[in-house]
Order: C-alpha cells, then structure tokens, then sequence
C-alpha cells in the first residue's frame, strides 16, 4: 500500500462523511482559528454611519493569537472603510432590500470592512463566491482571508419613499432601516450547500467539531 493511503473497512463500521457535512466541520475549523476570545467582549453599537467597539478584546488569526487585544474604538469600523467596502464593487442596499457587512481586523489590530450582496431577502443575502459576471459573483472567498470576523451586520432597507442605503452615507439608525448585529460571524452569509446525494444542508447554525451529519453510502 502507497505511504500516505487510508484505508476504509466497511465491515467495521467505519462512517463516511458527506461532503456536505465536511465542508461544515472545515468551515468550524477555520472560523475557531480566527475568532475573538470573547466576540461579546467587542460590544458593538451604532454610530450613525459607523460602528464603535466599546470593549478591547483577545483575538486569533491563522490560529495564532495577537500580540495585542482588538483596541475599542468611537468609531472603530468607520465610514471610509464602509465606503471602501462600495467602491470595491459592492453595492447600495436598493429599497426593501437586505445586506450583510462583516467587520474585520487583522493580526496587528487594523479593522476592514466585507460587504455581501444585496437581496430582497435575509437568507438572500450572502458572500457569492462566484467568479464576477457569473449570476451576483463577487469574486471573494466566502470566509475573509487572515481576519479575524469581530461582528457581522444584516442591514434592511426599506426607508420611505424608495431611498436606497448607501453604505458609509446612510446612518444604520435611519428610519426604515433595520440593523441587527451579531457577534462574530453569521453563518448566514455562507448561504445554502446543496449535494445531490444527501440533500440540502444550511451553514446558518453553527455546527461545531464531533456533530455527525449524513454519511455517504460506502461503495
């Protein structure tokens, strides 16, 4: 046998995982290893078109834990990185509308903004991994590269009058404009998975290492 070769055993009840169901303990592996001690601790709020950390937090990137907490900030996710997050190819929330920002930092404490794409509903409104031109693509990875997801924001739109949201311009206490935040990073924007084999299977709960999900049928 080739060095390197595992070898499964039908016989001995050994479970083949679906990939579906890889794909979630992978995606919990990664999000583990960029993550806040305590994503509570960052105790995000609004401040009109930005948004403050009241709270210095621990965090990890790549696995390794920074040599300094996430500062607190008034603000600390501010409108020019919002802004930014536009002018990178993201677009205005249109009127009745849902989108999701993640609010990032890197390994030495500098905070980022990622926008989603827009949707007329919640679960609509993801990170399209798809390469640009191909159906909403943004041409991104679905989980941010060598960030830390500190917060994730669902914003939506459904001002008077037909009033578009632009991101870094309209404040998320608007009237008619609805901002939930969440701690860490919504599972939401990742969407749904779909495998012909073992159905439909959503990332919107966390399922953390040791879950067992739908196995594949042994050859």
């Amino acid at each position: 046998m080739a060095s390197g070769t595992i070898l499964l055993v039908p016989d001995q009840g050994v479970n083949v995982l679906g990939p579906v169901e890889l794909l979630r303990r992978l995606v919990n592996a990664m999000v583990l290893a960029n993550c806040g001690n305590d994503f509570a601790s960052v105790a995000a709020a609004v401040n009109a078109t930005q948004i403050n950390s009241t709270v210095a937090s621990p965090f990890k990137v790549n696995g390794v834990w920074a040599a300094a907490n996430f500062s607190a900030a008034t603000p600390k996710w501010t409108t020019a990185m919002f802004g930014s997050a536009q002018a990178a190819g993201f677009n205005v929330i249109p009127n009745g509308f849902f989108s999701r920002f993640l609010l990032c930092g890197n390994i030495s404490g500098t905070a980022s903004v990622i926008q989603g794409i827009s949707a007329p509903t919640a679960a609509g409104a993801i990170i399209d991994a798809r390469p640009v031109g191909v159906g909403t693509g943004q041409g991104t990875a679905v989980l941010p590269v060598n960030l830390c997801v500190f917060v994730t924001l669902l914003v939506q739109n459904a001002q008077a009058g037909g009033a578009t949201f632009t991101p870094g311009g309209t404040s998320f206490a608007a009237a008619g404009v609805t901002t939930t935040i969440s701690n860490g990073l919504d599972y939401a924007v990742m969407g749904q998975l779909n495998d012909g084999r073992v159905g439909s299977s959503s990332l919107a709960s966390p399922v953390f290492m040791g879950t067992q999900g739908p196995a594949l049928p042994l050859p």
